[in-house]
């Protein structure tokens, strides 16, 4: 991972497999990033994003438990197979419902992608698609919100200047021209990723065409 190191375990209490991530390196930004990426785990109930299973500090290195996704990542289910076009949507809905539940919460990811390196979505065992690895997101705008409050929440998150992060093939104009953004980098994000999905087409801009300011060139896609 980006900050740590990460590794396939049984829980020695339940017996059920689960993935550690250690965090490597000591210095205080990153154990502040991978503490951020823990605190907001902890909060997060969905179907479809990655479960949250525990804590503990060994050797003063602290570690985060994660349920163990056994599909993989998305993008190595979807690429060079012929799926079912019912099983393709199915997955673009599974994450499209955690993405919702997230943004509900003022959550931006930042990373969305279906890439092998850093398993921003994966597939389980059953077949469901979940959103995982959220090393890159952030809450806007305050604490996140509870269910309670997102019933009663109507107004817009403003765009703001933030870190310029992610992964560039999958990322928002606006975020990489070091622009404000919001939780709409995510939606572009998340539209780069069904056209890996559902149209086949790589996130590579030698495949998928791209505009001067990194947008999509929808002419000519």
């Amino acid at each position: 991972g980006f900050f740590g190191r990460v590794y396939k375990a049984k829980h020695r209490r339940t017996g059920q497999d689960v993935v550690v991530k250690e965090l490597k390196e000591s210095d205080p930004s990153a154990r502040a990033a991978f503490v951020a990426e823990i605190s907001l785990l902890k909060v997060l109930r969905h179907p479809n994003v990655l479960r949250f299973v525990g804590i503990f500090c060994k050797e003063d290195k602290l570690h985060l438990i994660t349920e163990f996704i056994s599909g993989g990542s998305l993008d190595n289910v979807i690429m060079g197979k012929e799926l079912p076009w019912a099983l393709r949507i199915k997955w673009a809905l599974d994450v499209a419902c955690g993405m919702e539940y997230l943004h509900d919460r003022r959550v931006i990811h930042r990373d969305l992608k279906s890439e092998n390196c850093a398993f921003a979505c994966l597939v389980r065992k059953n077949g469901q698609a979940v959103v995982a690895d959220f090393g890159l997101a952030r809450v806007l705008e305050g604490e996140i919100l509870t269910r309670a409050a997102v019933e009663d929440e109507k107004t817009t998150i403003r765009p703001r200047t933030m870190t310029i992060v992610g992964t560039p093939y999958f990322m928002a104009p606006e975020l990489i021209m070091g622009m404000e953004y919001n939780l709409l980098a995510d939606v572009f994000s998340f539209g780069v990723l069904l056209c890996e999905l559902i149209g086949r087409i790589q996130a590579d801009p030698d495949i998928m065409p791209r505009l001067n300011n990194f947008g999509i060139d929808q002419d000519t896609f």
